[in-house]
């Protein structure tokens, strides 16, 4: 399935597809990325990626082939939510692909991809006393004593 072109608002060369589809969610991006050497597209509403296309395959399954690759070119077109919320319609109503759930499907490569890592219990209190919001803790549970 091949999602509309619209006005191009960005073009990739040789761009790491973590990197782009990172941008574009930042952005809250509305439209399709499409990677060019793949035959690929994934749409965009509102910042989120809500389907993806890979030549002939769709859902999850075009999605973990998109985020395998490396570096492709790319373009970013721009669409009216209208068009987005048609193709996303078509794509799950007529080809009967389901909505891809990307904060499940390539999280730990993206965190790794910009340097982050997961915080532990001491990293997210020290963040929240720093950030003055140290109330908003957990309370420790305490066994009670035996009467």
């Amino acid at each position: 399935m091949e999602f509309p072109n619209g006005n191009v608002i960005k073009t990739y060369e040789d761009g790491d597809v973590l990197t782009m589809i990172s941008e574009l969610e930042k952005e809250g991006f509305m439209g399709v990325l499409k990677l060019k050497a793949l035959r690929a597209n994934v749409l965009f509403m509102k910042g989120e990626a809500m389907a993806a296309t890979c030549g002939e395959l769709g859902g999850e399954t075009a999605w973990e082939t998109i985020l395998q690759h490396g570096s492709v070119s790319a373009e970013a077109h721009e669409l009216s939510a209208n068009k987005v919320q048609f193709c996303f319609v078509w794509y799950r109503d007529v080809y009967g692909y389901e909505r891809i759930y990307k904060n499940e499907v390539g999280r730990e490569e993206i965190l790794e991809k910009v340097g982050l890592e997961d915080p532990d219990k001491e990293k997210l209190e020290e963040i929240l006393k720093r950030e003055g919001m140290e109330h908003l803790k957990r309370k420790e549970f305490k066994e009670p004593k035996d009467i």
